[in-house]
């Protein structure tokens, strides 16, 4: 029983670009842990991380065609948390930053430390904010609004069109299991509702953050009604600019003494 206490849990993230993002202390992190776990993008990241330690296993078995992604997520978790309660030090390594749609990493901090064990995450460069970058674009100019492109239409969201609005994982929206090609019929119901805000004219980009030092960023710029003509892949983010800038509120104006 004492020895199962002393299992702990540290989940990393390797950041965007392969090699390039990843902090010092989780590359400590995964080089001194018993064992490692690994979900990744690219067989180059799986590479590196098995080279700075031996008992790294991937996760990315569980998918299965049409299996629910829920179910795959649960297992992931039962896998990682299984070698904690046995005692281990264990990493649980994940793409971009792990907190960031990232289901099975918060779940198995959860759970670890429900059960009583050292549990903790640490935080890698994510999508968004290679967006920023990439895409010059300031969140504390205008705001910004993040969501995920199926909660965005399911839950109906309410949006300030004088704000930046991101929305992630626009093609595999309507997609609960795991696919190898994604339909993209809820492209077009994503489509409609934007456009009874914005003009069909209104400039949006198409973005997908490098995932190498040595390749660029997708960055489309097009107009909104143009969005079905081009490819849309499971990794690919919509920046939607505002719409126009919002006047300031003179009453909040007073109480703050901007006037």
């Amino acid at each position: 029983m004492d020895n199962i206490m002393t299992g702990n849990l540290l989940v990393v993230g390797m950041g965007i670009k392969f090699a390039c993002d990843i902090s010092l202390e989780s590359q400590k992190a995964i080089i001194s842990s018993d064992k490692v776990y690994y979900l990744v993008a690219d067989p180059l990241s799986a590479k590196w991380i098995i080279e700075m330690n031996a008992s790294a296993e991937s996760l990315h078995d569980l998918y299965k065609i049409g299996k629910p992604r829920r179910e795959t997520y649960n297992q992931m978790v039962d896998r990682v948390l299984s070698s904690v309660r046995n005692g281990l030090n264990v990493c649980m390594v994940s793409y971009g930053h792990p907190g960031v749609f990232g289901f099975p990493m918060h779940e198995s901090i959860r759970m670890a430390t429900a059960e009583g064990f050292k549990a903790k995450m640490l935080p890698g460069i994510s999508a968004e904010a290679m967006l920023y970058a990439d895409l010059g674009v300031d969140p504390g100019t205008s705001g910004c609004q993040a969501f995920e492109a199926t909660d965005f239409l399911v839950y109906n969201r309410v949006f300030d069109p004088s704000s930046l609005l991101v929305l992630w994982q626009i093609g595999v929206i309507g997609s609960l299991d795991y696919q190898e090609k994604f339909p993209q019929s809820g492209l077009k119901v994503l489509l409609d509702k934007l456009m009874m805000v914005y003009e069909p004219s209104h400039k949006i980009f198409i973005y997908e953050a490098a995932q190498f030092a040595f390749t660029k960023s997708r960055i489309d710029s097009i107009e909104l009604s143009k969005l079905l003509d081009y490819k849309i892949n499971p990794i690919t983010t919509l920046c939607v600019p505002p719409k126009y800038v919002r006047t300031p509120d003179k009453i909040m104006l007073d109480l703050l003494g901007l006037c």
